[in-house]
């Protein structure tokens, strides 16, 4: 038996009780107090499945008889108490419950089943198998398909917890939106399959974009136990492993979408779009599955301010924005099967530096023509200077815009406005200025902007502001 059939229940799933001749009530406390120690022997069965097989066996029957009223009165309990509680929870009065590996799967997920039903346990000391039977039946639909009489075992000698897998296989669409590509040369990307298989481990069942796994056991005549989980499509992240990355350096695009696990028992792989500022042309860019239905896929690209871009190589330069995109096939409701969202990321190449960082000012000054500092006091009709030093702080050039807006402090009409246009190197620093003449004595605010541009007011630092008194 693999492991992960061991394993493969998390969770109660919903336990229901159908009678044909409703549920007697000296026998609705059994049922419930059952449930309840069943489903605290599902959490510790990863913990209890590591000792012996008798270690395993007492572990069982110890929690069979702390569903027993009076069984166990007192900790400290002993063999003829354990044996009773077995024979006892073995005579068809109690019922069980299915489990789920998960609460929601994707179209082509493998749907771990795990049901408790000791009293299926009819040989204590060989696997025993449930399901694939008239007399014992495990129902499997969803709204594409459905599986009579599937079989599932025993996770051990004595457990009463039985265990399979089935693979849903999703149904005829192109999840990548490239019709080159598909398991059929149509653009049918899923695996093409029917719906079929006995159990434990070799079902199959088509699934919508939109559907739920039903599974159904009779328990006993009259006693039915089901669970339902959701299958929905989810919306794609794409991203880079680190905000910004060295002009020489090598960077990871990362997809997280469990819709492009097509084939859970492989490794899949689909393609992004990867382009910079220097190559808006770009790559198509293969990201890998990390593992078989981990549904997270990377790819590395190598940066290049030399060599053009070619396979995993894209042209960058210092200060480019290089830019990640994943077409999603796969969107949940509201969305139909047809509709198509593109999800971007986007990373920088060179040293990042804090937007209001990139240009760094000095004290903004008012000077006459000879760049001689005037205070903050000046004359009426006087010609002055408003002027101010800037220093790139970035790995590549800087456009920018540096603008004066010269305000009466006691109305805010705006009185004088004027701007400046250029570009910094990397690293260098350059002084700014533009000209100014008061017209009328009073006082003044003198605020200086400095931006991206004046069609993109992205701040490069923040405002610098003076107060000046004209005579």
């Amino acid at each position: 038996m693999p492991e992960r059939l061991l394993h493969g229940g998390t969770g109660l799933g919903r336990w229901r009780q159908e009678h044909r001749g409703g549920c007697r009530p000296k026998t609705a406390g059994l049922l419930l107090a059952t449930a309840v120690a069943a489903g605290l022997l599902l959490l510790l069965a990863p913990f209890l499945y590591s000792g012996s097989p008798d270690a395993d066996r007492n572990a069982w029957q110890y929690l069979q008889a702390l569903a027993i009223p009076g069984a166990m009165a007192v900790p400290g309990h002993d063999d003829t108490h354990m044996q009773s509680a077995s024979a006892a929870t073995h005579d068809g009065e109690y019922g069980g419950f299915v489990s789920f590996g998960k609460k929601v799967f994707s179209w082509t997920d493998t749907v771990h089943i795990t049901i408790v039903a000791p009293d299926h346990n009819f040989d204590p000391r060989a696997v025993d198998s449930i399901g694939g039977t008239e007399y014992d039946p495990i129902r499997i639909s969803t709204r594409e398909g459905t599986l009579e009489r599937y079989k599932l075992v025993e996770t051990g000698p004595n457990t009463g917890i039985f265990a399979g897998e089935i693979t849903l296989i999703g149904f005829d669409h192109d999840a990548d939106g490239d019709s080159r590509t598909g398991a059929d040369g149509g653009g049918f990307d899923n695996p093409q399959r029917k719906t079929g298989g006995s159990g434990p481990t070799s079902g199959h069942i088509k699934a919508g974009s939109d559907d739920a796994i039903t599974v159904s056991f009779e328990y006993t005549d009259g006693h039915t136990i089901v669970d339902t989980a959701p299958i929905r499509w989810n919306i794609g992240q794409i991203e880079w492993s680190e905000s910004s990355y060295p002009a020489s350096g090598t960077g990871t695009v990362r997809v997280i979408d469990p819709d492009m696990n097509l084939n859970p028992n492989a490794v899949n792989s689909f393609e992004v779009d990867v382009w910079s500022d220097s190559d808006a042309g770009g790559i198509s860019l293969v990201v890998t599955e990390k593992s078989e239905s981990s549904g997270i896929f990377e790819g590395a690209v190598t940066f290049t301010t030399d060599d053009r871009s070619s396979g995993h190589r894209l042209k960058v330069a210092e200060g480019d924005v290089v830019t990640a995109s994943y077409k999603d096939n796969t969107l949940p409701n509201p969305y139909s099967e047809a509709d198509e969202q593109s999800v971007t990321a986007a990373s920088q190449i060179g040293a990042l530096v804090a937007p209001l960082d990139r240009v760094r000012t000095s004290e903004l000054r008012i000077t006459d023509g000879f760049n001689v500092d005037m205070g903050s006091s000046i004359s009426e009709g006087q010609q002055v200077q408003v002027s101010t030093k800037l220093t790139n702080q970035q790995e590549r050039k800087q456009q920018f815009v540096y603008i004066i807006v010269i305000k009466d402090a006691e109305s805010s009409a705006v009185s004088s406005l004027s701007w400046v246009t250029g570009h910094i190197e990397a690293g260098q620093s350059l002084s700014v200025s533009t000209s100014w003449m008061p017209e009328a004595a009073g006082l003044y605010d003198v605020t200086a902007f400095v931006w991206e541009s004046l069609v993109r007011p992205s701040a490069l630092s923040p405002p610098s502001q003076i107060m000046v008194t004209v005579n």
